[in-house]
């Protein structure tokens, strides 16, 4: 370990020849060398320019100034070496680590004045330590003062950075994570005050900024979840940057900037977002793309609502079927959660091989994925394809069950409703769960619909016997005050209130709403001089997958098989083919409907 005295250390040539040399070795920019003959000669090159470095720092009197520029380099250099050797393993020596963290330490404690380019090295490499460490979850407790003392060296330092330096400080404030930002700082340097002058200094120099910093500024402000309207005028200047720079951005560099608008919150409804986006999609090529970059792309595509890139998803689909073993259990479960949020639809052969990858690794998985794995099935609907999976889900659900959030039990058990794969067990198992985490009352409304319709799934197919008596008249109660109201005493749409004045001309009497049961089935539904009772499903565009016009989404699929499993004739009314139809046509287009056999 390097001493934290500001004289540069003597080394003896072999241990310099070493340090060097494995600094050459693992530097990715450099072709690592390959025999015998090529790594003396690599050392001897090493050996040469630490002795020019040294007779250099000679000439110039030893100062103190350039013997600590040259203690520095040699420590950044010392730092990428532990992270080659170690980090890959995950065997990082925490004792290399906190000596190294220490010396930094010493240098902003010591009397000499450190250059902004040194400052912005430290930061960086202090953030690359922490992060390949796995020390992430301890840096306020264990190092609180070193990033104090960098908040200020920073600080001091904001009006001589240049791009790469602004790059590389708010990098590593997104590496070392959000928890940095109730680090208490003497004076005015505080964690986020230095971020928001970083940030403005960052826009007066956006057009030099390059791809590989655009990437990281993005990044960076990324990971430490600020809120959009925080960092929103920088956001989309780089965006912008970036839109005119396209042809400058790598594969990486693209999917890290994607996924940095997804997290961030943007929208492609921002003009420079989507002109972003549609300047990227010709040049995204899947051959050329990682696993994890294709996984971060998607991801981000998919908090971005942006499916105008339906040919992508489809050459994903293709390229990487074969491969998803490239794929991490969390890449895999990204990958089709994605895709689910996008409306595509991919083919069976993939959709059973991600089922055949998905049952071995769900140990693997946080509940998280497990569920956005779930939820993405229940959104293709296909039941026959997901069955394997809904069974290993329950098992491994009912091991792991404490360590799922309320939005996950939610989302696992309206998946497994949508799949037809929700049991009794697992109903009263997952709602003792919820009632220890929180109360129907407290949860959000669209976890309340979800559960709502798991009760009704249970109802409709006669699976309610067994139910717990309590979880039941809680569910009564609840759905009864909420979903029988004064807000659903008419059709949800203007289709729905055409369809029903239609089916009254041919001699229907109309009822807009159906309740059955302890749970309320509500629907729009009529009732023909035969007894028949009829209801109307509405499809819009946003029911139906991008690249498959002719097949709606899993949740509409099960709403009409419960309302079939009712006794209903379920009339399935699409709003365009609707509105197309002149007025004269709609009473035989419905009658065609209800002659037809389902689904319509």
């Amino acid at each position: 370990m390097l001493p934290t005295s500001s004289v540069p250390r003597q080394q003896s040539s072999p241990s310099c020849a070493r340090l060097c040399f494995l600094h050459i070795l693992y530097n990715p920019r450099k072709r690592p060398p390959r025999t015998a003959r090529y790594i003396f000669a690599a050392v001897k090159e090493a050996q040469g320019r630490h002795l020019k470095r040294q007779q250099r720092s000679n000439k110039m009197g030893a100062s103190r100034q350039v013997a600590l520029n040259i203690r520095i380099t040699e420590m950044a250099d010392e730092t990428s070496q532990v992270i080659r050797e170690f980090g890959k393993h995950h065997d990082m020596s925490s004792a290399s680590v906190e000596a190294l963290l220490e010396d930094f330490l010493c240098i902003l404690e010591g009397e000499e004045t450190i250059s902004h380019v040194n400052v912005a090295t430290i930061m960086h490499r202090t953030a690359f330590l922490v992060s390949a460490s796995h020390l992430k979850s301890h840096v306020v407790k264990n190092h609180a003062k070193l990033i104090e003392r960098l908040t200020v060296a920073v600080h001091n330092s904001i009006d001589l950075f240049q791009p790469r330096h602004i790059a590389n400080v708010i990098w590593a404030y997104g590496k070392l994570g959000r928890p940095v930002l109730t680090i208490l700082t003497p004076g005015s340097a505080s964690v986020p005050g230095v971020l928001a002058l970083l940030m403005e200094r960052a826009e007066m120099l956006c057009e030099r900024f390059s791809a590989r910093e655009i990437s990281s500024v993005m990044v960076g402000l990324a990971n430490m979840q600020l809120q959009r309207k925080t960092c929103e005028g920088l956001l989309l200047r780089l965006t912008a940057s970036a839109a005119r720079r396209i042809e400058k951005f790598k594969g990486q560099e693209l999917s890290n900037v994607v996924w940095s608008l997804g997290r961030l919150g943007a929208t492609k409804t921002c003009q420079r977002t989507a002109d972003f986006l549609h300047q990227l999609l010709p040049r995204l090529n899947p051959q050329s793309l990682t696993p994890q970059q294709v996984s971060n792309l998607l991801w981000g595509f998919a908090k971005l609502d942006f499916q105008d890139g339906s040919n992508f998803f489809g050459e994903v689909v293709r390229n990487f079927e074969g491969r998803l073993d490239d794929f991490s259990p969390q890449g895999i479960a990204n990958l089709v959660w994605s895709l689910s949020k996008l409306m595509y639809l991919p083919c069976n052969s993939f959709l059973g091989k991600v089922v055949s990858h998905a049952v071995g690794m769900l140990g693997r998985l946080k509940p998280q994925h497990v569920s956005n794995l779930l939820y993405a099935f229940g959104i293709f609907g296909d039941v026959d394809i997901a069955g394997p999976l809904c069974s290993a889900a329950k098992a491994h659900f009912e091991e792991k069950k404490d360590s799922f959030s309320v939005q996950e039990l939610c989302n696992l058990l309206w998946a497994l409703a949508m799949l037809d794969a929700l049991d009794v067990k697992t109903f009263n198992l997952g709602m003792v769960c919820l009632s220890n985490k929180s109360s129907l009352k407290s949860m959000k409304d669209s976890e309340k619909r979800q559960i709502y319709q798991c009760a009704i799934h249970l109802q409709v197919f006669g699976l309610e016997q067994g139910l717990d008596e309590a979880v039941w008249l809680k569910l009564q109660e609840e759905f009864s005050r909420v979903w029988v109201s004064g807000q659903y005493s008419k059709p949800t749409s203007a289709v729905g209130l055409a369809v029903l004045i239609t089916l009254q001309k041919l001699g229907y009497a109309s009822s807009t709403r159906f309740v059955s049961g302890v749970i309320p089935l509500l629907v729009d539904s009529a009732t023909g001089a035969d007894g028949v009772r009829v209801t109307i499903e509405v499809s819009i565009k946003q029911h139906y997958f991008v690249n498959r016009k002719d097949r709606l989404e899993g949740p509409r699929m099960w709403a009409m098989r419960i309302q079939e499993a009712q006794g209903f004739v379920v009339v399935r009314v699409d709003t365009d083919e609707w509105t197309r139809l002149p007025v004269g046509k709609r009473q035989d287009f419905l009658m065609d409907k209800l002659d037809a056999p389902w689904p319509h």
